[in-house]
């Protein structure tokens, strides 16, 4: 069972046959009814505010689903070369866009959240500096005016937005944790975890 499919329901994004057919497997497994009402009791009695992140992980974690639409990264700087601590399984194996830049300095995630491909470009900065360039992409097709949310211990930070060549531009992060919700309007995508050290 595709777990996503259940908040996709849940959230009104399933239609036609899909949905029917949903319905039907629903009524027909107690299990997956279980976990289809725990959710939707929670979506019914939700405030208009977004649950904080860890909340929403122990609830996923409570009905045995997946979170599909996470990235987490911890990338550590020796020497203005960075070395991936956490998240190797997203990162991609080509060099850099930027000559001045090698694959040592540099490195570029990818991950698939909601049908949208984000992509996080992290390089080693002279100072305690990380320079991130974060883009989307959704058929193949550039995205514009996505949403990406910077939270450092549980303070918003700063918000980025695709231009229209679908990416941020580059921006500064300081050493630390950070929590970056992507979302297109209200419709939250997936959430990126990234440690720099």
């Amino acid at each position: 069972m595709d777990n996503e499919k259940i908040i996709r329901y849940l959230e009104g994004q399933l239609s036609g046959v899909i949905k029917e057919e949903f319905e039907t497997l629903i009524e027909s497994n107690s299990e997956l009814r279980e976990q289809v009402e725990i959710l939707a009791n929670l979506i019914d009695t939700q405030p208009n505010e977004k649950p904080p992140y860890e909340l929403r992980q122990k609830i996923y974690q409570l009905v045995n689903i997946e979170d599909k639409s996470f990235m987490d990264l911890v990338i550590k700087k020796v020497d203005s070369i960075l070395e991936v601590v956490i998240g190797n399984q997203f990162e991609l194996d080509i060099n850099p866009a930027f000559i001045t830049r090698s694959s040592s300095e540099s490195k570029i995630f990818s991950k698939h959240m909601n049908d949208y491909e984000i992509v996080c470009d992290i390089s080693s900065e002279i100072d305690e500096n990380f320079l991130i360039n974060l883009a989307v992409t959704k058929n193949k097709k550039v995205q514009e005016n996505i949403k990406f949310s910077i939270i450092q211990n549980q303070t918003s930070q700063n918000e980025y937005f695709t231009k229209s060549n679908g990416n941020t531009g580059s921006f500064k992060l300081n050493k630390g944790q950070y929590l970056i919700t992507v979302s297109k309007l209200k419709y939250e995508l997936g959430n990126i975890k990234i440690n720099l050290s």
